[in-house]
């Protein structure tokens, strides 16, 4: 069926009462009790499974086998924490946005002391290598978390509101 086909249909049913939308999920409005229960089990085991402190690529795979689910099922689950704004993608690697705010927090620690932040503290600072360092910098800067004065970086007027 072509995608515009498919749309219309979908938001049609919806309109009608026949089916619910919910992330990437269509139920039966007899069954949307039990996918919204079964979507906010998927949460919990996610919030569960993850380490704010552990800055990794978080893919569909990595995630499924995480959380001890069928890639099928994680998929759509994966596209919906994406939407918004739980998974955050940073220079094509999906990072948990509570890894971010994390990150955040030694920021604002190393600023309590220290005026500048250059691109080898910051890579010490978290423990990984410099091609993972620089785009997440960059990413920093984009919001104003920091921002890039020559080869190092200021506090940024945001940083204070990078919080959950």
């Amino acid at each position: 069926m072509p995608a515009n086909i498919a749309e219309w249909f979908l938001k049609e049913s919806e309109r009608k009462g026949l089916t619910v939308l919910w992330d990437e999920y269509v139920a039966a409005t007899s069954h949307a009790a039990a996918h919204g229960q079964k979507s906010a089990q998927l949460r919990q085991i996610f919030e569960a499974v993850m380490n704010p402190r552990e800055l990794i690529e978080i893919t569909p795979e990595w995630l499924a086998e995480k959380m001890q689910r069928p890639i099928s099922e994680i998929k759509p689950f994966f596209e919906a924490l994406t939407r918004d704004g739980t998974l955050v993608r940073i220079a094509g690697v999906h990072v948990y946005r509570k890894t971010i705010q994390y990150i955040g927090s030694l920021i604002q620690q190393h600023f309590a002391t220290k005026s500048t932040l250059s691109v080898g503290e910051f890579r010490d600072l978290l423990n990984i290598t410099r091609r993972l360092a620089v785009p997440l910098l960059e990413f920093l800067d984009t919001h104003k978390y920091t921002i890039r004065r020559e080869d190092v970086r200021l506090k940024g007027p945001n940083l204070t509101n990078l919080s959950e």
